[in-house]
């Protein structure tokens, strides 16, 4: 009888073979406690290290695939354009969650005055994940420094800032200007990070 691919492989696969160690053990009445906790530590490592594996790998294909975003919003008062959230999900989120990532942004402590914390963390099916953060200066104020939000509207426009900035630099989205001439897709730059326009 031919035996199922999908036996062959988890049988191949050294980490289930350790587990399979491990339940014999924890079975056993007489196994060393030490010996099984040491077993259970080295299955924990190697699944780790699988996660970390697949996550890396599913990465590198996932950029592969990503679009450059069109900037689809104009800033008046930096005579700029920038691709707002929306369309940055729109267009990157079909390919990432294709390839098994999910994210998730939440508001994080600052140390730098003046600032909002955001975190994000970029999980893989696989198992593995990933924690970003940024320190947001409060959008609270126009490019001449006077107050143009309530604090409750800087609070909520900082936090869609530091999304979008956490979504591109996890992901390596690039945007470009819908004009003919962009040269494809770029790093964000460090200063890109702080300037990227509202």
């Amino acid at each position: 009888m031919t035996v199922p691919q999908k036996i062959e492989t988890e049988a191949s696969d050294p980490a289930v073979s350790l587990l399979d160690r491990v339940l014999i053990a924890a079975r056993d009445p007489s196994t060393d406690v030490d010996k099984l906790e040491r077993l259970m530590g080295l299955y924990e490592r190697m699944s780790a290290q699988q996660a970390r594996i697949a996550f890396d790998d599913a990465m590198a294909v996932c950029q592969e695939e990503l679009p450059a975003v069109i900037r689809n919003k104009r800033n008046t008062q930096t005579n700029s354009n920038y691709a707002d959230l929306a369309a940055i999900e729109d267009a990157a989120m079909p390919v990432v969650t294709r390839h098994g990532f999910s994210a998730k942004f939440f508001p994080e402590p600052s140390a730098l005055e003046g600032h909002y914390g955001v975190g994000a963390i970029i999980s893989h099916r696989g198992g593995h994940r990933e924690h970003y953060h940024a320190d947001v200066p409060a959008d609270g104020a126009g490019i001449k420094g006077m107050a143009n939000k309530t604090a409750t509207h800087a609070f909520a426009s900082t936090m869609s800032y530091g999304r979008r900035i956490l979504l591109c630099m996890a992901f390596h989205i690039a945007t470009k200007d819908d004009d003919g001439h962009a040269a494809g897709r770029k790093p964000l730059s460090a200063d890109q990070f702080f300037e990227f326009q509202r």
